[in-house]
């Protein structure tokens, strides 16, 4: 596995830096200080090294010249992390032969691709047997000739004073733009990054054609470029701009006669408006870039103070959830499934609780309840989801062990799993230990499953859930009919359980369309013995309908269907669903 050291002395930022990179699959090696990086380094010799510049002792500056004097250390990729960002600071840090500068704070896919880019390159210099850069490289871009990052804060200066100049007035209106290429890591993936690095030179061959020679231009990192353009007049004009600039690189790119279409979304911040310093108005122009990424791509987006308060607060958030994990602040509730049953003369008949589904809540100390659609996604992105999940999972098969020994052994519990769960080994021995432990039957033990989970690798995939069937553990697909290829999943995986999503059940009353296609999933897990799930029911008419579907199963057939919904409870405390179990039969809230 690829060995990366990190030298930094504020424990916190430490650790963190340090299962981040564990949860990338990298072997993470930690030093606290100078000293102590320097004897790892030459020790070990990583592959590469993320390295603080203020620390007491030594400083990352002389960190990196001794390791740059030493044969043994002198070509391992170097990456300051700093808060110092000075001109002068980044100058002497390039002049010592840093790789790269991440400035604090930074995003965890921008340290990831960083790394990534870094240890490519490193890789090809390798295998090309190529020389180390001479110092008149380190204000160009080695790939695309570009000016690089360094060399586009130099000359903004001088571009401030002409525009000022030529115009007589300082409190210009100038666009800067970061532009992203959507999805680029995909491409190196799949064609390798020699195809990669011909792509980018193609685009900054496109990028140069189409702009003006007032224009600066400059390649940040792998996949983002930046542009400066001349002053203008209303925020609008610089709309304008980024819409012609995508259109001109919308057109296909052709590398070994194959054609490849590039997507690119664009970042705008705006001189004097969002700020006066390049590295101010680039990091906001990145804020922007990141919030049109996560709208799918292929967007313009301007810099507001709404995304450095968002940001600011995902930061805090990912801290304040790592604690909360350590500290067991969570919890984790529980949300009743119902059995439907056949009913006499067509009337609605008393149901009973059948199984529960966990879902994780985050009671926040001084915030209150934090919204799942909110931290769950963070968790996500940051590699939490992963220690997250399996504390739920252990909580939830605990608490079903305990109502199991007050004598509800027909209940069941419904537990999702992340991406990042079921892709990691080893994940089905993690549930067997569970099982062991808890002394569950297997068979009371759901898991559930959405379609995006499955088709990142189908063949592991279907290898796992092989294994968990063998365990003897239900299996359900999660949210079905708002994913890819639902029907084809359905033949392909061992599933046991079909969750309707909510989406469909909502306003089924009110929209046709909605009640055909429910009826046609009923059908098709009625045809595959599948039980079904729907989630969401909050009126009588919603159940009534899924009590007409149970009515309608032919004698050829035996249909099992489950409500989950407000109707019948929200999710709810372990102590208070006890209580739900007492009353029998469930009355509808």
């Amino acid at each position: 596995m690829t060995k990366i050291l990190v030298i930094e002395d504020e424990w916190e930022i430490r650790q963190n830096i340090i299962e981040f990179l564990e949860a990338e699959e990298f072997t993470a090696l930690e030093a606290e200080n100078g000293l102590v990086g320097l004897q790892l380094a030459t020790e070990q010799l990583p592959d590469l090294i993320l390295c603080d510049v203020m620390m007491p002792e030594i400083d990352g500056f002389y960190v990196l010249d001794l390791l740059r004097k030493n044969a043994a250390t002198a070509s391992i990729p170097f990456i300051f992390l700093t808060a110092k960002a000075s001109m002068s600071d980044l100058r002497t840090g390039m002049e010592l032969g840093a790789d790269d500068y991440l400035t604090k704070p930074f995003f965890p896919e921008e340290l990831l691709k960083a790394i990534k880019t870094r240890l490519a390159r490193h890789h090809a210099i390798q295998q090309n047997q190529e020389t180390v850069p001479t110092p008149v490289d380190m204000h160009w871009n080695s790939v695309t000739q570009l000016p690089n990052r360094l060399s586009l804060r130099d000359r903004f200066t001088e571009f401030l004073i002409q525009q000022s100049y030529q115009h007589n007035r300082n409190d210009l209106l100038i666009p800067v733009f970061c532009i992203g290429i959507d999805r680029f890591s995909r491409i190196n993936d799949t064609l390798g990054y020699e195809m990669g690095d011909r792509l980018l030179q193609s685009v900054s061959k496109q990028l140069k054609n189409a702009l003006s020679s007032n224009t600066l231009i400059a390649h940040l990192n792998a996949d983002e470029f930046a542009i400066i353009f001349p002053p203008i007049e209303r925020q609008r004009d610089a709309g304008h701009l980024a819409d012609t600039l995508k259109s001109q690189l919308s057109y296909p790119f052709t590398l070994n006669q194959q054609e490849i279409f590039l997507t690119v979304s664009i970042g705008i911040a705006l001189y004097y408006r969002d700020g006066t310093a390049i590295e101010q108005l680039l990091q906001r122009a990145k804020k922007a870039l990141s919030h049109a990424k996560k709208n799918g791509g292929d967007e313009i987006a301007f810099y507001s103070g709404a995304l450095t308060l968002k940001s600011a607060r995902h930061l805090s958030l990912e801290t304040e959830l790592r604690y909360a994990i350590e500290r067991k602040q969570l919890q984790v509730f529980y949300q009743p499934q119902i059995q439907l049953q056949a009913s006499p003369n067509g009337t609605l008949p008393n149901q009973s609780i059948i199984g529960a589904e966990a879902l994780v809540r985050w009671p926040h100390p001084t915030q209150g309840q934090i919204s799942p659609g909110e931290f769950i996604p963070l968790a996500e992105q940051t590699g939490l989801i992963e220690p997250l999940g399996d504390w739920v999972l252990w909580q939830a098969c605990k608490q079903l062990r305990t109502w199991h020994k007050a004598g509800y052994t027909h209940l069941s519990m419904a537990i999702n799993i992340s991406a990042r769960q079921f892709n990691r080994q080893p994940f089905s021995p993690k549930i067997q230990d569970i099982l062991r432990v808890t002394q569950l039957p297997p068979n009371r033990l759901e898991l559930e499953l959405t379609e995006g989970t499955l088709v990142q690798n189908v063949p592991q995939a279907m290898e796992q859930m092989h294994r968990l069937k063998n365990l003897g553990v239900q299996l359900a697909i999660d949210d079905f009919g708002t994913g890819y290829s639902s029907l084809s999943y359905l033949q392909q995986f061992p599933f046991d359980i079909l969750k309707i999503d909510r989406a469909f059940v909502r306003n089924l009353t009110t929209h046709p369309q909605n009640q055909t296609i429910l009826r046609a999933i009923v059908t098709i897990a009625q045809g595959l013995n599948l039980t079904v799930v729907a989630e969401g029911v909050e009126t009588t008419e919603e159940l009534a309908f899924f009590q007409q579907q149970q009515e309608n199963v032919t004698t050829h057939h035996t249909l099992e269907t489950r409500i989950q919904g407000y109707l019948y409870s929200p999710a709810v405390p372990a102590s208070e669903f006890t209580s739900l179990l007492q009353r029998y039969p469930l009355l509808i809230t």
